[in-house]
């Protein structure tokens, strides 16, 4: 039996505007004091943060899926 992680709001906002590509709601996702470490480059802040966003959306093509697991409970 499949059964579905019940997630944090912010992580379900997250992976939802992640799979609309909606580079705003993603970076609402942030803090204004927030760090990303990413392919060996760290990014502080919103607009460091933003440019990050905007380059992965073009760089890769992704679709995030919540986190299931098997069991019977």
């Amino acid at each position: 039996m499949v059964i579905n992680v019940k997630l944090p709001r912010i992580i379900k906002n997250y992976i939802d505007a992640s799979n609309g590509h909606d580079v705003k709601s993603i970076l609402s996702c942030f803090s204004d004091d927030a760090v990303v470490r990413d392919e060996e480059k760290e990014f502080r802040g919103k607009e460091m943060i933003e440019g990050w966003i905007v380059k992965t959306i073009e760089k890769y093509k992704f679709h995030f899926k919540a986190p299931q697991r098997q069991g019977s409970r």
